[in-house]
């Protein structure tokens, strides 16, 4: 189905959406570069989901509609990471 996505299509819905959620385990990275292109262009909230389970598309909702960076922040603890 993703072969059948066109930019103009893409671009039509996320103009008339209230956010975006985009779920990259699920796509090509195109589909997401160009979802990331029109939400900024309509300034249409942006989200990203690592996987399409229901917690993660939650979250990313969640990111988007409070504004929160597209990412979500990592839970591993950086202090295993700093140099001793």
């Amino acid at each position: 189905m993703e072969d059948k996505v066109s930019s103009s299509k893409m671009k039509r819905e996320i103009r008339d959406a209230d956010f975006v959620v985009v779920c990259i385990d699920k796509i090509h990275h195109r589909i997401s570069q160009l979802a990331n292109h029109h939400a900024k262009r309509y300034e249409k909230p942006l989200a990203i989901a690592n996987t399409t389970t229901n917690t993660a598309v939650e979250r990313a909702i969640a990111r988007a509609l409070n504004g929160d960076p597209a990412y979500a922040q990592t839970s591993e603890d950086m202090a295993n990471y700093q140099e001793k």
